[in-house]
């Protein structure tokens, strides 16, 4: 287990500083880190039990949650705008639910990435194909609740559309989307739904 969050968290902080100036403010805060490692903090105790499936949980929710990063900080070096996954219109980059190409296909190569680790590791086959698959579902997932019902706020003082509800030292105007839904709701969402497709994949394999 330790070696799945190992390779999970430095993949993502290399991406991450590669991607960054070294003088740039970064790196993730606490409740991001709650988000998307939450599920597999609460499957290792699952496996401490005793419980088999409880690997199954943690590297789905690893394989959804490392997709996601992936696809984002590579994503953000694709050419070209993104689209967003509901419509196909072109959004700009860092906007919740939008992909790409490359960004999708180095999120697929997370997912697989952190279940190859699975299976050097010497977990089962099935766990490790049903990590995969919930991996990248997990991070469509997110994608889709990001473009959907992530909420949105409009700053009142340069009415700019944008995540937060603080902008410009004013409160925003929440203009779509669930109140409390936010990015980090949304991570635990995505990777709640790869340790679930995880779960019953091992389970029919």
């Amino acid at each position: 287990g330790g070696v799945l969050l190992a390779i999970f968290f430095v993949s993502g902080s290399l991406l991450t500083y590669s991607r960054t100036h070294p003088n740039q403010a970064g790196g993730r805060q606490a409740s991001q880190v709650l988000a998307n490692a939450g599920w597999a903090a609460g499957a290792s105790g699952l496996v401490a039990l005793g419980w088999t499936c409880g690997w199954s949980v943690l590297i789905g929710s690893l394989a959804a949650a490392q997709a996601d990063t992936w696809a984002t900080e590579v994503g953000q070096t694709a050419p070209g705008h993104p689209r967003l996954i509901t419509t196909g219109n072109i959004v700009p980059r860092g906007s919740s639910g939008a992909i790409s190409l490359r960004g999708t296909l180095a999120g697929s190569a997370g997912a697989a990435t952190m279940s190859l680790t699975g299976l050097a590791i010497g977990l089962e086959a099935s766990v490790v194909v049903g990590a995969a698959l919930g991996g990248v579902t997990g991070m469509l997932a997110d994608s889709l609740v990001g473009a959907t019902a992530q909420a949105k706020y409009q700053c009142r003082r340069c009415s700019a559309v944008i995540e937060v509800r603080d902008h410009c030292h004013h409160r925003a105007t929440r203009v779509r989307g669930i109140p409390g839904l936010d990015n980090d709701v949304v991570n635990v969402i995505g990777s709640g739904v790869g340790a679930l497709v995880a779960l019953v994949l091992a389970a029919l394999v």
